[in-house]
């Protein structure tokens, strides 16, 4: 049975993320039980029948144990996802309901929708012709709002019929079952960060353009002061509540744990979640789990973040790269006169390449490049400087990272000259101060 706009309008999240949280708990006793009994089952060293008897047991407890942690994964994402997109539908139901507003129009229960004839007409269309042209407005809007409901009501059924025992959510790197947002939070994640670009790595998402982003908001004083103030500890929930624009309108989304693989700190030995992990989190509930992974350009992130316009420069189309990109990155003087800039590379090198290997420096002093590091295609770089013509970038994955060999310093910056800047990225978009 198809959703309608009666049903929409009372749509609320809340239970869902209560049961996505069920399902998280179950999750953590199904590993911990599969974890205990691998440890019983690696302690059986004896030899014989009987020993070769207990360990095939406890051999299939393991995997019966792994197997209801799959399963409890799995509808832990499924639900999980459902609530973050029945809260994209509210921003539609309430935007529709702001349409009419500004159009003079009521929506009814039904979703019929009635335009109040008794306004003047400042138009040259007769008064019934501009009534239905304004409600024709408000319609398109809850079509919108019930279409992505529908679609996004049959993605959860699916979901639901997809989980099984022998199929479930594992940890790419390890191949365990992983659950999707399994670090809980406390109130010191967002207190203890100190906003240093250089400690972000990205995880397995392939959000670089969002993690870039931040990372230069964090080379300023005043962009420091957003991300602050776009967190706000919520005992109730228990979680935070993270600010995201979406077309302009401020949006708090509730963020009550983090994502698996996700975004961490690395400082020394150790990492955890912090202010990059939220907001993560955050655009990946609100505008859903495939917007966030869909390698978007910087410009998506700015106005995500900061509600800011951008400006794109391009070095070719259709054909070879241009000379002149680099130039609008040393007007823009990167991150640190307080512009947003980021560096954006193609889907391939030349050749179907992924890698693109440049020389680098640490440190742009000389001028002279001395290491050799891989510019990795379809991904965002952050514009952190430029130096005496060497344009300084940070890769989101992080220090110590291979595909920056020695060539970073002690911040995860490299720097590279103006024509490799340029061959290597054909896009950079730079917010408006």
């Amino acid at each position: 049975m198809m959703a309608s706009w009666g049903d929409i309008v009372d749509w609320r999240s809340g239970w869902l993320y209560t049961e996505s949280n069920s399902w998280k708990s179950q999750f953590d006793r199904n590993r911990l039980s599969a974890s205990d009994l691998q440890k019983r089952l690696d302690s059986v060293q004896s030899q014989g029948q009987t020993a070769d008897a207990a360990r095939q047991t406890l051999q299939a407890l393991v995997i019966s144990a792994n197997g209801e942690a799959n399963y409890s994964a799995g509808m832990q994402l499924a639900y999980f996802a459902f609530a973050s997109a029945v809260d994209r539908v509210g921003v539609l139901v309430s935007d529709a309901y702001e349409i009419a507003q500004r159009n003079w129009c009521t929506i009814q229960g039904n979703g019929q929708v009635i335009a109040d004839y008794d306004i003047p007409c400042p138009t040259i269309l007769p008064p019934q012709a501009y009534a239905q042209a304004r409600a024709q407005l408000v319609g398109q809007a809850i079509t919108a709002a019930v279409h992505t409901a529908n679609q996004s009501d049959q993605s959860f059924l699916k979901a639901l019929n997809d989980v099984n025992f022998g199929q479930g959510v594992t940890n790419p790197q390890t191949g365990e079952p992983s659950s999707g947002a399994d670090s809980l939070l406390d109130p010191s994640i967002a207190a203890d960060d100190p906003l240093s670009p250089g400690e972000n790595s990205q995880g397995g998402y392939n959000d670089c353009w969002l993690v870039s982003i931040i990372n230069a908001m964090m080379e300023t004083l005043d962009g420091q002061q957003q991300l602050r103030d776009g967190v706000r500890w919520d005992p109730s929930i228990p979680g935070y509540l993270v600010r995201v624009f979406d077309k302009g309108k401020e949006i708090w989304v509730p963020v009550s744990g983090t994502l698996s693989d996700g975004s961490t700190i690395i400082a020394g030995s150790s990492s955890g979640p912090g202010i990059v992990s939220l907001y993560e989190v955050a655009v990946s509930q609100h505008f859903g789990s495939d917007y966030l992974n869909s390698a978007h350009s910087g410009g998506d992130a700015a106005v995500i973040m900061e509600n800011q316009k951008t400006e794109l420069a391009w070095g070719f189309k259709f054909g070879p790269i241009q000379v002149g990109t680099a130039d609008n990155a040393i007007a823009s003087s990167g991150s640190v006169d307080g512009s947003l800039s980021i560096g954006c590379t193609p889907k391939k090198y030349p050749g179907g390449n992924s890698t693109l290997s440049v020389s680098a420096t640490p440190s742009p002093g000389s001028g002279a490049s001395s290491q050799s590091v891989q510019i990795w295609a379809n991904h965002v770089y952050e514009v952190v400087d430029v130096k005496n013509g060497m344009i300084g970038l940070r890769n989101p994955w992080g220090l110590g990272n291979p595909a920056d060999g020695n060539a970073q310093n002690a911040a995860g910056v490299f720097y590279i000259n103006q024509k490799d800047f340029n061959d290597a990225f054909p896009w950079l978009t730079t917010a408006e101060k």
